[in-house]
């Protein structure tokens, strides 16, 4: 049960961590270059903790992307649909 406990306590962190790396850069894949190797140097090769942790490491950085207004894809829809940058990201 504590192992359990302490797996799903480092994919929380992870996700977290990612989601803040990837919304202050605005890049998820920026933060998928960063923290992939980390992950894959964390947890053992073939194991399904290496799974659950680069599941949180892609849903925390696709959260963090989404989430910030200096993402390029923020930046482009906004842009295509011709209204207020700042205005698209207080609605999204």
């Amino acid at each position: 049960m504590k192992t359990k406990v302490w797996i799903l306590g480092l994919a929380v962190v992870l996700a977290l961590a990612a989601c803040v790396l990837a919304f202050s850069s605005g890049t998820s894949w920026g933060t998928f270059s960063i923290l992939i190797p980390i992950v894959a140097a964390i947890f053992p090769v073939g194991s399904e903790l290496l799974i659950i942790g680069m599941s949180a490491c892609l849903a925390g950085a696709v959260c963090g992307d989404h989430c910030s207004p200096i993402s390029d894809t923020t930046i482009m829809a906004s842009a295509g649909a011709q209204c207020d940058h700042i205005q698209h990201v207080s609605t999204q």
